[in-house]
């Protein structure tokens, strides 16, 4: 895999209201798609549906947001609609947090 520019694109946040909001904000100043806005504490998130509040704690959680260019995302995509990416983002994270705990020897169980 090629990772070059990958670092560049990550920004991390102490603390924000919302890394969607966040995300916006930069894709104004000319973020680049593929930008990833990881936050350590989260404010007012707002999640996929309308009237919740999404905030943690630091070290609460995995708080991020993932910039891309809708025409390009679709592209990638292909037939699968694109309100089915956060799922997909979810069992990736979920997936490589697996892989982690296993090669570390981890337990559930604690």
């Amino acid at each position: 895999m090629n990772f070059t520019g990958a670092l560049e694109r990550i920004h991390y946040i102490e603390r924000t209201d919302s890394t969607m909001l966040e995300a916006r904000r930069r894709a104004a100043e000319g973020a680049a798609s593929g930008s990833i806005i990881w936050a350590g504490e989260q404010s007012c998130g707002r999640g996929r549906t309308a009237g919740r509040k999404w905030e943690a704690a630091p070290g609460d959680g995995l708080l991020f947001t993932v910039l891309y260019e809708k025409a390009g995302l679709a592209r990638r995509m292909g037939a699968l609609p694109l309100t089915v990416l956060p799922l997909l983002c979810g069992l990736a994270v979920a997936e490589a947090a697996g892989g982690f705990v296993k090669a570390r020897g981890f337990s559930a169980a604690g």
